[in-house]
């Protein structure tokens, strides 16, 4: 694979070194293990249908349109469907012992085409199993020295792109059927999410969605904000702008960075701005871009490739991550609310909360939802809160009730209710606290980036997924639990990040029978 000159300088510049479990390795795994949930059928199986019973389970997989397909289109567009796997991808960055570590997860996607249901399995084998949680465990593809800036990280997309652009060879299951896998989704914290993206961390446009800070409170607005794919963030950076393009070629992770006049007047005139006279006010044009800054980072080492010869056609970011938007919203929340209330209401709302959350000094997301149920339960029945501010604890209890539920629990009429329910919720919180009158946090702060994911996204995102695939708390369990044995690894060896060299290296598994 060619490497641009960028990432070549990149490399020099900082020592790089990991372990990986390539993801052919992690596929043929999981494929063995889970095999015995898997449906696999056989080709007689699909030849011996009869069209009715075609029809009858592309119903049930709600993928059949009455759009004049043949019996033989039907078949084959069924059997694609039993037997191709998506994969879901998490990576995050934190540091230990004074040294920035990354560590990447593959997990393979629930999905009742492929896998049986807990009815089913429990008919089959007698056995009460929740399938999804164990064929979503997460599994680790590489831990890495890396700090936190966009740069390094960046270096490591190569070799991710080189296992991912290996999932297009299909795989044989135990039974000798081909089975295919996509690259399907991305699911990580605000910042993962923004890296994966090639968006800006932070600043006005904190949303991959393009919404902008100051619109965040106008409800209409930002259901209005539609995220962007792949290949529309491909097609802002390549084709709509002139020098963004050239610098993106040459190397250049930043194009539009440092921009001289020249340059700015240039890159404007192709997206058709003729506005502006200072070279300030040329820069708040290119705001029109949404602060996306760069191509998506599996991309930057492949920018002229087409989406489907890297096998990423399919690949997308979530935009809603339960543990971190969930958490952090009930934290906001709880810190604020208490102060627009009466003093009754207050003194006894705090007094829930103390008692719940205890003396804990470091309070994690499940100890927030864990408060939010128990104040919620203790109040309703006390009758302690006037309407309002209980239902809108109410209806941030639900909405973290239908984020947290099973894919067989996914529903049209689930997802209608938990776009009501949101909706409602950002009403109440609207009339219950004043922009001009906060107490302890500003109003971006309030309605930031949590409350903007559930709102704004979280129903969207239940159309296609359930809330507990796109959930990363499994994969944060198992961050310290990883770094604690790449720690204790005394023989670990310098990898470069380069496929070649990153693949070839023992895996831990090996080097430990060794």
């Amino acid at each position: 694979m060619i490497m641009t000159k960028e990432l070549e300088i990149i490399k020099k510049e900082f020592p790089t070194e990991g372990r990986k479990i390539p993801l052919e390795e992690i596929r043929s795994k999981t494929l063995q293990d889970y095999h015995q949930y898997m449906r696999d059928y056989p080709d007689s199986h699909y030849d011996n249908l009869t069209h009715e019973q075609l029809v009858q389970r592309l119903a049930e997989l709600n993928e059949y349109k009455d759009d004049g397909l043949t019996e033989e289109k039907l078949r084959l567009k069924l059997k694609k469907l039993e037997r191709t796997r998506h994969i879901n991808i998490w990576h995050d960055n934190s540091c230990v012992a004074n040294h920035g570590y990354l560590l990447c997860m593959v997990a393979i996607l629930y999905d009742p085409a492929i896998y049986l249901t807990n009815e089913e399995y429990k008919t089959k084998t007698g056995k009460t199993v929740d399938v999804q949680d164990v064929v979503e465990k997460p599994h680790l593809h590489f831990l890495a020295r890396c700090r936190s800036s966009e740069d390094e990280q960046i270096v490591y997309s190569e070799t991710r792109l080189s296992c991912l652009q290996k999932t297009a060879t299909p795989l044989k299951s135990p039974d000798g059927n081909i089975i295919k896998d996509v690259p399907r989704f991305f699911k990580g914290d605000s910042p993962a999410r923004q890296f994966e993206d090639g968006q800006q961390e932070g600043g006005h446009f904190f949303c991959n969605c393009g919404c902008h800070a100051l619109m965040i409170d106008d409800l209409a607005h930002t259901q209005g904000c539609p995220l962007y794919s792949i290949q529309e963030r491909v097609d802002i950076v390549m084709k709509h702008g002139t020098v963004c393009r050239r610098k993106t070629l040459k190397g250049k992770t930043k194009p539009l960075a440092g921009l001289s006049r020249p340059d700015l007047e240039q890159e404007l005139a192709a997206r058709g701005i003729y506005d502006g006279k200072t070279k300030q006010d040329l820069q708040r044009l290119l705001e029109e871009m949404h602060a996306i800054q760069r191509l998506p980072a599996l991309l930057v080492c492949k920018p002229k490739a087409p989406l489907n010869e890297l096998h990423l056609e399919n690949y997308e970011i979530l935009p809603v991550e339960p543990i971190h938007d969930v958490g952090h919203h009930i934290e906001n929340l709880l810190l604020e609310l208490p102060h627009h209330l009466s003093t009754t209401e207050k003194q006894a709302m705090q007094e829930s909360i103390a008692s719940c959350m205890g003396t804990k000094e470091t309070k994690r997301g499940c100890d927030y939802r864990e408060t939010l149920i128990k104040m919620t339960s203790y109040l309703q029945q006390k009758k302690l809160l006037t309407d309002k501010p209980m239902e809108a604890l109410e209806t941030l209890t639900e909405l973290q009730r239908i984020i947290y539920t099973s894919d067989e629990a996914r529903s049209p009429q689930l997802v209608l209710r938990y776009n009501n329910q949101a909706w409602y919720h950002a009403i109440l919180l609207k009339q219950l606290i004043k922009a001009d009158k906060m107490k302890k946090l500003t109003t971006r702060k309030m309605a930031g980036v949590y409350f903007h994911d559930l709102v704004a996204h979280g129903g969207d995102m239940l159309r296609i997924v359930s809330g507990r695939s796109a959930n990363a708390e499994e994969e944060e369990r198992n961050f310290k639990h990883h770094q604690d044995n790449y720690k204790e690894n005394k023989q670990l060896q310098r990898v470069p990040a380069c496929p070649k060299c990153v693949a070839e290296s023992p895996s831990p598994s090996k080097e430990k029978e060794e």
